[in-house]
């Protein structure tokens, strides 16, 4: 049993302790979050006591699975989210909180954050040509959609990019990027946050 506090609770744990072994092993914690009812379950006990002063906060690079292509102070926006519940509260250096350019056109979104990830040396640790998350952390919508990957969508094939534009999303706001599956697919670790 157990309702949404007491997943934030086994969340908090997890997220920290697998952040500190990651910090061990490779120096650092790259995670890519998304948006919904996610922040705040991720946020609710990782930003309190003992989490707060536990959590090596400088080590974190964070990035997005997906964003909606408004402005990021917008109500809609999944940095928007992280802020007021995360980052707001813990001190994670913002040159490592890595947000999209949303002013841009939707593809441009698009272009613009597979640049931003290809810079980063950290997620690239091998010959891959994909980039390696320590642990990408989704939601699921009630009609199946992770990250901005909606069912029987054609971005769910799509193969030749990192970080895909999506024009058409069933759910509004209609312009979205997404990490791709491949990204998704070649994470250390992928957390499905699901409630209901």
């Amino acid at each position: 049993a157990g309702g949404s506090g007491d997943l934030s609770a086994r969340v908090a744990s997890f997220v920290a302790t697998y952040a500190a072994e990651c910090v061990e092993k490779r120096g650092s914690f790259a995670v890519a979050i998304s948006g919904g009812s996610l922040p705040q379950l991720l946020a609710a006990d990782l930003v309190k006591s003992p989490y707060k002063e536990k959590v090596d906060w400088s080590k974190w690079f964070v990035y997005y699975a997906d964003e909606r292509v408004v402005p990021l102070d917008h109500p809609d926006s999944n940095h928007l989210l992280a802020q007021e519940k995360l980052y707001n509260f813990v001190p994670i250096p913002a040159s490592q909180i890595f947000p999209a350019q949303t002013t841009l056109p939707c593809a441009d979104v698009a272009k613009a954050y597979e640049e931003t990830i290809k810079a980063a040396s950290n997620l690239f640790t091998d010959s891959s040509s994909l980039p390696t998350f320590d642990l990408i952390l989704l939601g699921m919508g009630p009609d199946g959609h992770t990250a901005s990957l909606f069912p029987n969508h054609p971005l769910c094939n799509e193969t030749s990019c990192l970080v895909a534009p999506i024009f058409d999303s069933p759910k509004p706001p209609p312009g979205r990027i997404t990490l791709t599956l491949p990204v998704l697919n070649n994470a250390r670790t992928i957390g499905f946050l699901c409630t209901g």
